[in-house]
């Protein structure tokens, strides 16, 4: 039996104790407040020979607390809103295990779950809560999975094993959404829908070739596939397949691949999400409009969605000579092609006017009754944020963001990682390790409209993340430092590009435990770190609004240096 409780907390970090967002007001949230209980269990019990019982919990509460003013001359009080939410979640998954004999074993697992986040957020003007929006997403969760794995055979190069299985799996997601006025009556937005789907799948692994044949130039060759098939009634069945291959021709190089298929339904809360159309000004949206033009901007879910498909293929080697022991160099590469990935498709609406990428999600002086169907689409009518009351005649767009389907998405890259160890004369070891990851991504909105390039730009992952260092270790001592490097992004939102730098850390950690000697102080470890020691700062970016966070923090990170100790006792 294991039982685990773990408390955290974490103060906010606001605008004030940052320079780089000094033109803030003070109480806008960078980082926000933070509180947990988790607690963890699990029993493990033999109750017959080869029959094994096992139970499994989680239980995790958090909250957590953030606020925004909307203001340069005032706190979020003035003009802002505050946002406080509560997350409650809980998981039981029993299992039982049979052990069949002849290398042979099954399983039955239940699992079910729920989880709760009741959030609350006031919006102030004036010192006075003119409006309260709060609501709850609560999900649940419920599945049951039966499975056979063993030895088939044994062949020259090893044990041919398969594994069968097949389940059942339902998500429930209960959504309510309700804005209450100081002035005039409530709105409620509400829905609540559930989804069951069947699965099975097989998997084989062939070991054509074993380090015991010692055949020249074949070292291992082990061939593997998979097949899953997956039915949501009333969306879609599919079956999609894996294959893979290891191929070692010595003992010091491993080589492998892999191709698949894999599908994966839209969310819950991607379809079926209410409704919003807000008016905007149409300032930061495209360039040479007319003073005073608006834009009507839509976003929500679409019950039509179709499940995402992607194809997978990868490839890998790994070198560790035993000329050289404790030397480990791995490269792989990857590959994955999404068709009908669900997305919001415009990331950043900034400039989105003038990008012809988003041509077929624009309308264009729209006409009296495109507009009234744009706002009949709102599950409570126009939120108008434009600070100007609305004017049909002065709308020069509507902007499609609801989830959608796009046409194309790509993701590619290369990840190198390095290791070399070494044993030391006084007990100890050194060793020094790299590794670094290069990707490259697109997304086609709409067939035939081209490509926008994702990674690398704003908001999106950057092409290089790299992190490397040396660590010295010992029974009762370790000491490391460690580099990281998250590379720039582009701009891409107006014209000109601009290149928004990345961000460096420099990272020391040190621990040191007094030998179990028995003494009040035996077997005590005490630990230090410093994250980011040079305090590299985000790179400012462009904004739209002075009240605007002016850093990529998709990307970078706003805690600065970070001092950390630790003490722990085993026995």
């Amino acid at each position: 039996m294991i039982i685990g409780y773990d408390f955290s907390r974490n103060t906010p970090v606001t605008a004030r104790q940052r320079s780089y967002t000094s033109k803030l007001d003070d109480s806008t949230t960078l980082w926000p407040y933070q509180r947990q209980h988790a607690l963890t269990g699990s029993i493990h019990q033999d109750i017959l020979p080869g029959v094994e019982l096992q139970f499994d919990g989680l239980y995790s509460r958090r909250s957590t607390e953030s606020f925004y003013a909307f203001s340069t001359t005032g706190n979020y009080r003035t003009l802002g809103s505050s946002t406080r939410s509560e997350v409650e979640a809980f998981t039981l998954s029993p299992e039982l295990k049979v052990h069949l004999g002849d290398n042979w074993s099954s399983s039955l697992q239940l699992v079910y779950g729920r989880d709760k986040t009741h959030w609350n957020s006031p919006q102030y003007s004036g010192g006075t809560a003119l409006a309260t929006i709060e609501g709850c997403y609560c999900n649940s969760t419920y599945g049951i999975e039966a499975n056979v794995e063993g030895r088939l055979a044994t062949l020259p190069g090893g044990d041919l094993r398969l594994a069968v299985g097949g389940g059942y799996r339902s998500n429930k997601m209960d959504y309510t959404r309700t804005t209450s006025f100081t002035a005039g009556s409530a709105t409620v937005q509400s829905f609540e829908v559930s989804r069951d789907s069947y699965y099975a799948f097989a998997e084989a692994q062939l070991p054509l070739v074993g380090p015991a044949q010692t055949m020249p130039l074949v070292h291992r060759l082990v061939l593997t596939g998979a097949l899953r098939y997956e039915d949501y009634p009333g969306m879609a069945r599919v079956a999609t397949p894996k294959i893979g291959i290891v191929y070692a021709p010595s003992p010091d190089l491993d080589l492998k691949g892999s191709w698949g298929r894999s599908f994966k339904a839209p969310t819950l809360y991607q379809q079926y999400l209410t409704g919003f159309t807000w008016l905007y000004s149409a300032a930061s949206y495209g360039a040479g409009l007319p003073a005073g033009s608006t834009v009507l901007f839509l976003r929500g879910g679409d019950p039509d969605l179709r499940p995402e498909k992607a194809q997978t293929w990868s490839a890998s080697a790994s070198f560790h000579p035993r000329a050289l022991p404790g030397f480990e160099f791995d490269i792989g590469y990857f590959s994955v092609r999404y068709s009908d990935r669900v997305v919001q498709p415009i990331a950043s609406a900034s400039g989105v006017l003038d990008n012809p990428v988003y041509a077929d999600l624009i309308t264009r002086n729209p006409d009296l009754a495109e507009q009234a169907a744009a706002i009949a689409y709102s599950s409570v009518g126009l939120q108008n944020l434009s600070g100007a009351a609305y004017v049909p005649g002065n709308v020069v767009a509507i902007i499609d963001n609801r989830y959608a389907n796009v046409s194309l998405q790509k993701a590619s890259g290369f990840d190198v990682a390095a290791r070399y160890s070494s044993a030391l004369a006084n007990g100890g070891s050194v060793s020094i390790q790299a590794d670094a990851t290069f990707l490259k991504s697109t997304r086609e909105v709409v067939a035939g409209q081209g490509e926008v390039q994702l990674a690398g730009t704003i908001f999106n992952p950057p092409e290089f993340r790299g992190r490397g260092g040396i660590t010295y270790s010992r029974e009762d001592l370790m000491f490391s430092i460690w580099l990281s490097h998250i590379g720039s992004v582009l701009d891409t939102r107006r014209t000109p590009r601009t290149r928004i730098e990345g961000q460096t850390s420099l990272d020391l950690n040190w621990r040191y435990m007094v030998p179990k000697d028995g003494s009040l102080l035996g077997g005590v470890e005490f630990s230090m770190g410093i994250a980011n020691l040079l305090n590299d700062k985000p790179s400012l970016i462009r904004t739209t609004a002075v009240y605007d966070v002016p850093f990529d923090s998709t990307n970078y990170s706003v805690l600065g240096r970070t001092f950390s100790v630790g003490l722990r006792k085993s026995w």
